[in-house]
């Protein structure tokens, strides 16, 4: 049996703390062939998880030892939602081939086991990667070189749209403070079977804040019906 990932120990914990039953997807005996990692059962509902997990690159090694040896980094940066993307393109693939066409919602969970950064699994990381890169659009009188605000919203590299990427029904963040596990939930708004939000017990469940002209969308928090806020 395949050794489990700390973020595959930390879910199964999760749902062990909040009473949510689980049942391990076993390995596909297909060569290439990916299965996604989990089938939860939650309020009668069957739920198709699949876990991801990010770890130190070599960069990230780097930075952490600087930060042991000296008490600081060099500077780094990357495009917000980056990392993201790319589980969330592998992830899906897995997602669909499981539920095969049959409407079934979807879980992809992210989990960041690198110390050195807080990248792919912070809620304005996960939106940017969902829904594109957030952008303004100016418009410039060339009359007497003034400038006014049009519009802000979402511009390129989105991974959710009515199109694309329906089969997950949201994007949820595992988080480890010392001894306490915490789970966001992240609806997609696009989502051919959208995940109830009175599944998963013990996380806190956003969908995308209705588009208003001249802001940007957030992230606003969903409630079960007869849960105050």
């Amino acid at each position: 049996m395949d050794k489990k990932t700390i973020s595959e120990k930390l879910f199964e914990n999760f749902c062990d703390n909040n009473k949510i039953f689980f049942k391990r997807i076993p390995k596909s005996l297909v060569k290439g062939k990916k299965t996604p990692d989990y089938e939860v059962y939650d309020n009668s509902n069957l739920i198709i998880v699949e876990i991801k997990q990010y770890d130190p690159n070599p960069e990230e090694k780097k930075l952490q030892k600087q930060l042991e040896e000296r008490g600081y980094t060099d500077v780094f940066d990357k495009e917000p939602g980056a990392k993201a993307r790319l589980k969330i393109q592998s992830g899906a693939k897995q997602l669909k081939a499981r539920c095969n066409g049959i409407k079934i919602p979807t879980l992809l969970v992210l989990y960041n086991n690198v110390p050195i950064s807080n990248r792919g699994v912070d809620p304005y990381e996960i939106k940017t990667a969902m829904y594109g890169v957030e952008k303004i659009d100016i418009h410039l009188n060339h009359s007497d070189d003034s400038s006014v605000i049009v519009d802000q919203g979402f511009g390129p590299k989105r991974k959710m749209t009515p199109t694309s990427n329906t089969t997950i029904s949201a994007i949820a963040t595992l988080h480890r403070v010392d001894d306490i596990l915490a789970m966001l939930i992240f609806h997609n708004i696009h989502a051919s079977t959208p995940l109830l939000i009175d599944t998963f017990q013990g996380a806190r469940h956003f969908t995308l804040s209705t588009k208003s002209e001249c802001q940007f969308q957030d992230w606003q928090e969903l409630k079960p019906k007869g849960q105050s806020n």
